[in-house]
């Protein structure tokens, strides 16, 4: 899915079609490829954020009964950038 806001573009996908599991090699190409500052991703409920070839990459982790550790992220979009901040709970 790609959205635009505050003039920035942001790609959100689960990430298994891009086999994050094994790596962010394949989802920074396909953020270059779409032209978004940021990458919105799940699939290994492991909370990242992190910068892939000056692409915002963020991963919120889960918040699963079951999960050790559980977790979420706030975006905060501006026109001068994007930010983001991950929070764990419990």
């Amino acid at each position: 899915l790609l959205l635009e806001r505050e003039g920035k573009k942001l790609l959100l996908m689960h990430g298994d079609a891009c086999g994050v599991k094994s790596g962010l090699g394949m989802l920074e190409k396909r953020a270059r490829v779409a032209g978004v500052d940021a990458v919105l991703f799940g699939h290994t409920h492991r909370a990242t954020v992190t910068t892939l070839s000056g692409i915002l990459a963020v991963n919120p982790g889960t918040l699963m009964r079951t999960a050790q550790q559980k977790s979420f992220a706030i975006l905060e979009i501006t026109p001068a950038g994007i930010s983001a901040q991950l929070f764990e709970i419990g």
